[in-house]
């Protein structure tokens, strides 16, 4: 075995250990991945709708209402979701929102139909079912003195 070789084995885990020291301390001196991505010209990837409106506004030869792209952008951004995930602009919510407040019509049950007859399933609490007594399990047979069977027969 050769003298030389033996030192090498030696020192070779010393100064990796050595290494693997100096660069845990280097490493804590150095600015976090947030402080140098702060001061690095390439933007996160959840900053490109800002980035090409802020282009955009900066650059297009006609001047463009940023507000107006935004509005425009979300429905296309929605629509690749589900059918289900909807904008609704703010100029548009009172009027969505109307069916959901103010006056209920109607006798105020949730029903089901049985062939011909109406099952009560429940009631609304406060509503003219309510007040005359209807229970969910009751069947309506008769709305204003007539049979419901000649009306769906």
């Amino acid at each position: 075995m050769n003298y030389n070789n033996s030192k090498r084995i030696v020192f070779l885990p010393v100064i990796l250990g050595i290494t693997m020291v100096l660069g845990i301390i280097i490493g804590r001196y150095l600015p976090s991945n947030k402080d140098f991505s702060a001061h690095s010209p390439i933007r996160p990837r959840n900053d490109k709708l800002n980035s090409i409106l802020n282009v955009i506004e900066s650059n297009y030869v006609d001047s463009v209402n940023r507000n107006d792209l935004v509005e425009s952008a979300i429905p296309a951004i929605l629509k690749k979701l589900d059918p289900h995930s909807v904008y609704i602009p703010a100029k548009d919510l009172a009027r969505a929102n109307e069916p959901l407040q103010g006056n209920f019509e109607g006798i105020g049950i949730s029903f089901s139909m049985l062939t011909d007859t109406i099952l009560v399933i429940s009631t609304i609490p406060g509503g003219p079912s309510e007040k005359l007594g209807l229970l969910p399990g009751d069947k309506i047979l008769y709305v204003n003195d007539r049979l419901l069977q000649e009306t769906y027969s």
